[in-house]
């Protein structure tokens, strides 16, 4: 009896998650189902599964397929020194993340982005990766790793902390021989 309510439980869950993820980018991929794991392994297999296709989204800087994974009310934060950082600071609901990721491609040419290890656990996802980016205004180059951690709702991030090195990326920002205007 248990196995029969667990099973329907995954397909519950499925079926929720496939509706909610409607038919747009993020919808309609095989998200894992894993039947004989409990609800909370599944959730946490499928917030990885969002999570690894919104990197890949902004490898190929396809904003749209981003912002479908983002809860209406996120809230964005990124570390640093918000007059020297653009992106520094706390952007909250989609259209100010939209205009983080804008901001972004302003003022940072990224050259190299790689997730290397996720953690996964209940509604939270830690990825630890590295980047590299040329700061457009400046030329400098920053080379950083880098921990995100999201908390997802319902199949979508509702909350973003993004931690690496800024003090190397203020120090490249303020190398900048023009201006950034965002």
């Amino acid at each position: 009896m248990l196995e029969a309510k667990s099973q329907q439980k995954w397909r519950d869950m499925d079926r929720a998650i496939s509706v909610e993820l409607k038919e747009g980018r993020f919808g309609r991929q095989a998200l894992p189902c894993v039947y004989e794991r409990g609800v909370e392994s599944m959730i946490e297999e499928v917030n990885l599964h969002i999570l690894k296709m919104f990197y890949a989204a902004f490898k190929r800087n396809d904003l749209a397929s981003m912002l479908e994974a983002v809860d209406d009310n996120v809230e964005w934060f990124a570390t640093g020194p918000a007059g020297l950082i653009p992106t520094a600071g706390l952007w909250r609901g989609r259209d100010e993340v939209r205009r983080f990721f804008e901001t972004l491609e302003q003022v940072e040419e990224l050259q190299m982005f790689e997730p290397r290890e996720f953690i996964a656990e209940a509604e939270t996802v830690v990825a630890i990766g590295e980047s590299r980016s040329r700061i457009r205004g400046s030329g400098q180059t920053v080379n950083t790793p880098w921990v995100h951690v999201f908390t997802f709702n319902r199949a979508r991030i509702l909350r973003f902390r993004s931690f690496y090195d800024t003090a190397a990326a203020a120090a490249a920002f303020s190398a900048a021989t023009q201006p950034v205007n965002v």
